[in-house]
C-alpha cells in the first residue's frame, strides 16, 4: 500500500501538471488489440482460457502494511471460477529486492502468469522481469512507475500527511547495519489504510497484523518498466485517498493499459472481491487470445 496523501512519485508531480484529465468513462485507450472494453464476465460465467493456450496462474502481490491475506475474498472468487492462484508474500524490503524476490516466485509458476498488485507492489511488478511465460500485469489501485522515478518518505512535503500517522522502528540488518521500518499507527489503520468501507473490526484485526515496510523502499528509484512490454489492466477506485485517482489515471493512460473504475476505496478487494475478479478474468481472457508481449516503445 501506499503512504497517503502525498506525491506518490517526485517526478510524476510535474509530469501530471501537464496531463490532460481523463473523463469518465471506464476505458480508455492501450488494451491489445483483442482485449474486449465491456464489463467483465459475471459470477457464473465459465473461466478465462478457451483460446487454446494454457490457462494461467494469477499471482497475487500486496502492498506495505498488509498481507497475502487481504487477497482472501478476490482469491475464493476466482477459485470458485475454475483458475489457480497463487497469492504471495511481499518481503517489503525494497525496490529493487522486492522484485528479484518476486523474479524467483515467478520462475517456479509452471506456465504461463498473470501478475496482479495492489498499491506499493505495482511498484514491484513494474520492476519484474518480463518473460515469455507472464502474459499481463493488473494494477489494483496500484502505482506503475516510469524509470527514474523516486518513492517519497511520510511527510516529506507540506501537506503531505501527518507524520504522527506513522511509527519508526529501528531493526537490525543481517549484515548488522541498522534499518528502519515503517508501521502505520493502530488508531489511524482505517483511515490511513483501508478505508471507511472495510468494517471496523476487520480494519482493527488487520492494524495488529500489519507487516512494516523497509523506509528504503520509499526512497528507490524504478529501473524497469514492465509496462512497456506487456499488456496492463488498471483498476482505479474513485474515493482513494492514500494514491489519487488522478495519478492512477496518469499511469494508466502513460502505460497505454485498459482502465476500470470503481466507486471504492483503497482496500478495494476487499470490499468488491468480484469487480477485482473480473478485471483478472478480462485480462486472462484477452492475453488468451493474443500475444501476450508487446513491442517497448509502442
Amino acid at each position: 500500500m501506499w503512504l497517503p496523501r502525498r506525491p506518490v512519485l517526485t517526478l510524476l508531480v510535474a509530469a501530471m501538471a501537464c496531463a490532460v484529465p481523463g473523463g469518465a468513462g471506464h476505458a480508455t485507450a492501450g488494451p491489445p488489440p483483442s482485449a474486449g472494453r465491456g464489463g467483465g464476465p459475471s459470477p457464473g460465467a465459465p473461466p478465462a482460457g478457451g483460446g487454446g493456450r494454457d490457462r494461467p496462474t494469477i499471482v497475487l502481490l500486496h502492498g506495505a502494511f498488509t498481507d497475502a491475506s487481504i487477497w482472501q475474498d478476490v482469491t475464493a472468487v476466482l477459485q470458485r471460477r475454475g483458475h489457480q492462484v497463487l497469492a504471495m508474500t511481499n518481503p517489503l524490503r525494497g525496490l529493487d529486492s522486492d522484485s528479484a524476490y518476486v523474479d524467483s516466485v515467478l520462475d517456479h509458476v509452471a506456465g504461463p502468469a498473470i501478475l496482479v498488485a495492489h498499491s506499493y507492489g505495482g511498484a514491484v511488478s513494474t520492476n519484474v522481469t518480463v518473460r515469455p511465460g507472464l502474459r499481463a500485469l493488473v494494477y489494483v489501485a496500484a502505482s506503475a512507475p516510469a524509470k527514474g522515478e523516486l518513492f517519497g518518505v511520510p511527510a516529506a512535503e507540506p501537506g503531505a500527511g501527518a507524520e504522527d500517522d506513522y511509527v519508526r522502528v529501528p531493526y537490525t540488518e543481517p549484515d548488522g547495519g541498522t534499518g528502519t521500518e515503517i508501521y502505520v499507527r493502530r488508531e489511524v489503520f482505517a483511515d490511513t489504510v483501508t478505508g471507511p468501507d472495510v468494517p471496523a473490526w476487520r480494519s482493527a484485526a488487520m492494524a495488529v497484523s500489519q507487516r512494516p515496510i523497509d523506509s528504503e523502499a520509499f526512497e528507490a528509484e524504478s529501473k524497469r518498466e514492465a509496462w512497456r512490454s506487456l499488456p496492463s489492466w488498471f483498476l482505479i477506485p474513485m474515493r482513494d485517498r492514500v494514491l489519487s485517482p488522478e495519478s492512477q489515471r496518469f499511469m494508466a493512460e502513460r502505460a497505454g493499459g485498459v482502465i476500470r473504475e470503481v466507486d471504492a476505496a483503497h482496500a478495494v478487494m476487499l470490499t468488491h472481491p468480484r469487480t477485482v475478479a473480473d478485471l483478472i478474468e478480462e485480462a486472462a481472457l484477452a492475453t488468451d487470445r493474443a500475444p501476450a508481449e508487446r513491442p517497448v516503445g509502442r
